[in-house]
This record gives C-alpha cells, sequence and structure tokens, in this order.
C-alpha cells in the first residue's frame, strides 16, 4: 500500500490501489474542504511535498493552471498516488469527522507473519456508557449502551 503523510500533522495514512488522495481522507474519518469531487473548482487544492501523482481523469485548467502545477499544487480529488506522497494542508481545511477512524487506519499497519495472517492492529479501550431512551411502554424503560472511548 501507498502512504499518504500529511506534513504537519503526524498523520500517514494508507491509500489504496488507485485511490485518489480525497478518497484516502475520508477513509480515515478526515474531511477537506472540497466542493464538486471532479476536477473543476479547485477547493481541493493541496501543496504535493514530496512524491508524484497521476491523473486519471481530466483536470479543469482553470482549477489547477500549468503553472500551479509545476510548483507542486495538485487537486486531491483527482490526484492518484504514484508511490508514497507527503501533501501539505493548511489547518483550517482539514478536520477530524470521525476520530476513531483516524486513530485506526492513520498509522501504517505492521506487515503480516505469513501471507494468510491478517495484519495486527492495536484498539484503544472502549468504556460502555448507559444511555437513556424514550420510554417504550408507560413506565417501562430501555436501557442502551453506546462505546466511547476511553479517556487518560
Amino acid at each position: 500500500m501507498t502512504t499518504i503523510t500529511i506534513d504537519g500533522t503526524g498523520l500517514v495514512l494508507l491509500a489504496r490501489d488507485g485511490e485518489t488522495i480525497t478518497d484516502t481522507i475520508h477513509r480515515a474519518g478526515l474531511s477537506l474542504n472540497e466542493a464538486c469531487r471532479r476536477g473543476g473548482c479547485g477547493l481541493c487544492r493541496v501543496q504535493l511535498v514530496h512524491g508524484e501523482v497521476e491523473f486519471n481523469r481530466t483536470v479543469c485548467e482553470q482549477a489547477l493552471p500549468s503553472d500551479e502545477r509545476a510548483a507542486g499544487m495538485t487537486l486531491a480529488c483527482r490526484a492518484v498516488p504514484r508511490g508514497d506522497i507527503t501533501i501539505a494542508v493548511p489547518a483550517q481545511r482539514l478536520r477530524v469527522i470521525v476520530p476513531l477512524l483516524t486513530t485506526l487506519t492513520s498509522t501504517p499497519q505492521p506487515a503480516a507473519a505469513s501471507e494468510g495472517d491478517p495484519p495486527e492492529v492495536e484498539v484503544p479501550p472502549f468504556v460502555r456508557v448507559p444511555v437513556r431512551r424514550n420510554r417504550r411502554k408507560e413506565g417501562e424503560k430501555r436501557a442502551t449502551t453506546r462505546a466511547v472511548a476511553a479517556t487518560g
């Protein structure tokens, strides 16, 4: 798998073969400012610090002019890494949407002992928190729980 390092954040995301930068970011529980997701608006523009990308689909010249492309800018919605890359994204444009997913997917997994063995993944501890819901019938309560990441 290819890795996408987001400069200045400590995040290293694992990209699937043929997956765009935007798709990898979303799969990791993060959100990047974007609009069209078709290479036409330029809102998903990021700086390519290291590595190479390719565009498997057309990119609008107005969204990414050739001089910006030459300076290392790329459109995350269309760019597919050609090996390990590092990108720079302004902090205000990158948000964590699903913290647990980001924790589970943002560090490279160790290689499996053999081809048939799944990779080991360190899962953070959880606690069960009771949640009260609306009463089903008069006087009857329904107790439910949800998992919450343990702190401290």
